[in-house]
């Protein structure tokens, strides 16, 4: 049972990036015993099949989030929106190898297509205060940075479920979702063809 639901878990990682999937793992998750179903990974997997690709899409609006910084400043994603054309909304942690990896295309990307109004806002899932503040110093992020230090009781998390880092969302001016989950080729594809 706990196998069945970790193989469905990822199945419905994998129907995120391909959208032609999520009904063929809709059905095979509706072959899980209910015993199953009971575990953590089936749960997840029933939000990433059930609930995620009806709520967040690409073509639907993206939630006015409102997040406090660091340092208690208040981030409206409203406003980041309002001054810039594409925004893409990351979710990582410092714990997260393959994000912190991706920083590096990020910077890249940000240095080349800023000026043209493309912003990143990320949002760390870290809950120790003193590693996430580490990480920042020492390394040169130039966008927006967030984080309430609260992982997966957030209230972030209840909107988002978060559950494989990184995850993103690139959404436009006026608040639609663009791409979901892409990765820096995509990305730069995109911004070179729209900016």
């Amino acid at each position: 049972s706990y196998c069945a639901a970790l193989i469905i878990f990822d199945m419905s990682l994998l129907s995120l990036k391909d959208s032609g999937q999520i009904k063929k793992n809709q059905e095979v998750y509706n072959y899980l015993t209910p015993t199953a179903k009971k575990f953590t990974y089936a749960q997840k997997a029933y939000y990433n099949l059930f609930i995620l690709p009806f709520n967040f899409k690409v073509g639907k609006k993206f939630p006015n989030l409102r997040i406090r910084d660091i340092s208690g400043d208040l981030v409206s994603f409203e406003t980041v929106k309002k001054s810039n054309k594409y925004i893409l909304i990351d979710f990582w942690a410092t714990w997260c190898a393959p994000c912190i990896k991706q920083f590096e295309d990020f910077r890249k990307i940000f240095s080349e297509y800023n000026n043209q109004g493309f912003q990143i806002l990320s949002y760390s899932y870290d809950v120790n205060e003193s590693k996430y503040n580490d990480f920042i110093k020492s390394n040169n992020l130039p966008w927006i940075k967030v984080t309430d230090l609260q992982g997966n009781n957030s209230e972030i998390n209840k909107i988002f479920n978060i559950t494989s880092f990184p995850s993103n969302f690139l959404v436009n001016e006026n608040g639609i979702i663009e791409l979901i989950n892409c990765g820096s080729d995509e990305l730069r594809k995109f911004l070179s063809k729209h900016l």
